[in-house]
């Protein structure tokens, strides 16, 4: 009878003295409390909505040598893993009102084909570009785009044209494809040149070529505002985690409040998963 009691109570101290550990403490279990989630308070944080014991203990261990952008990507990667996820997940840092997403950079090219109607001109570069050389709204600093043509065939093809629209055709999933970038220039002549060297870049409205220039969500004209009209306050400055298919809502959860913990205190922290594809 003695050997069994203490049996047990050797049991009962070893069962605490686990339970007085990260990697070792346990989920709520019939009587039993949820010791995992103690701990978790005493760090100043607590299980999230539908987030698992073993997922709340790697958020617990997952503790980045300061508050820089790239220990808080690699904290939110650690619980993508820990949940059998690729380490996938994507950084954008606001600068104030605005999102860093590195700097703007000409594009160039060579080869293309030309059309004419009057003194309106079409050039189709002969590589896919990457991005859309125009934007009829003009937000933020950019002002245009410019095309660009150099040793030309014809010479009345050289020169530097404000793009004016572009020709788009559906790739039929729903995604435009370019066929032809628009612009004025009544010199110009028709024909495939593949002598023509092309670049593609953007005017601040000075006139000047942005190369270098920071990008930013705000000059795309969505997520973050400028917060300068009456009754909008300023966007303050933060950083936004973007987290791969195949995310839960627990774990988004738990990736934003590990952050929440982690992060520089007044930094707004915003964390997003995807869900479905945009066409």
């Amino acid at each position: 009878m003695m050997a069994a009691q203490n049996g047990a109570a050797h049991g009962a101290i070893a069962q605490r003295v686990a339970n007085a550990y990260i990697g070792t403490a346990s989920g709520p279990s019939g009587s039993e409390p949820d010791w995992i989630d103690l701990l978790a308070r005493d760090r100043g944080t607590a299980r999230q909505a539908g987030e698992s014991t073993e997922l709340l203990r790697a958020r617990l261990r997952t503790i980045p040598s300061g508050i820089i952008g790239s220990e808080l990507l690699a904290a939110a990667n650690a619980l993508l893993v820990a949940s059998g996820l690729p380490a996938s997940a994507a950084m954008l840092e606001f600068a104030h009102d605005a999102a860093y997403l590195g700097t703007w950079t000409a594009t160039l090219g060579t080869a293309g084909m030309f059309t004419k109607t009057g003194s309106l001109m079409a050039f189709r570069p002969a590589e896919t570009l990457t991005w859309p050389p125009y934007s009829a709204s003009r937000r933020g600093f950019v002002a245009s785009n410019q095309l660009k043509l150099a040793s030309c065939t014809d010479a009345g093809n050289n020169g530097s044209f404000t793009i004016t629209g572009l020709s788009a055709v559906n790739d039929g999933a729903g995604h435009p494809t370019l066929t032809a970038i628009h612009y004025t220039n009544a010199s110009g002549s028709a024909g495939y040149d593949a002598a023509a060297a092309w670049t593609l870049e953007r005017l601040n409205h000075a006139g000047k070529p942005m190369n270098g220039h920071g990008r930013a969500f705000v000059n795309r004209g969505c997520r973050i505002w400028r917060g300068q009209r009456a009754g909008v306050r300023k966007a303050m400055g933060g950083f936004l985690i973007i987290l791969p298919h195949g995310t839960s809502e627990p774990l988004r959860l738990s990736v934003l409040e590990m952050l929440r913990s982690k992060k520089a205190a007044g930094v707004r922290c915003i964390v997003e998963r995807r869900i479905g594809v945009v066409p």
